[in-house]
């Protein structure tokens, strides 16, 4: 995945510093929506720089797809699948359709916390990103 960022700082040789914008789901224009977006519209991530870019430079960095989709997969699916395995596991105990159901709901809670602490361990391993370009 590929994104525009901005050098902002120069740590050493090899790494600098960018401010990436991010995007909104709005498109930017959060007023169409009426979202009310409260997050950072900038984040600010390490890069390799290979293409030694100089502070103000306009860059393309990339980052590694495969652990963002990942990640993605991991906090959205894993409380779907725990609700469908923990309604199900219910439904063929025998208990009744209420109560499966709200089993189920419970699992949904139990995928999240599982996500939250999968999520964390990994947090360690960051996602890298690499300059591969100015602009």
């Amino acid at each position: 995945m590929t994104q525009n960022a901005i050098v902002a700082r120069k740590i050493d040789d090899n790494k600098v510093e960018v401010t990436v914008e991010r995007g909104t789901a709005c498109g930017g224009n959060c007023g169409s929506c009426g979202a009310s977006c409260s997050f950072k519209n900038k984040l600010t991530v390490t890069a390799a720089n290979s293409v030694h870019a100089s502070v103000g430079d306009k860059v393309i960095i990339e980052s590694q797809s495969l652990r963002v989709i990942r990640g993605a997969a991991l906090v959205y699916l894993l409380p779907i699948l725990t609700l469908l395995a923990g309604y199900s596991i219910a439904a063929h105990a025998g208990i009744s359709e209420g109560k499966a159901a709200g089993i189920g709901v419970c699992s949904v809670f139990l995928g999240m916390l599982l996500a939250a602490l999968i999520s964390r361990r990994k947090n360690s391993r960051q996602i890298s990103f690499d300059i591969i370009g100015i602009e």
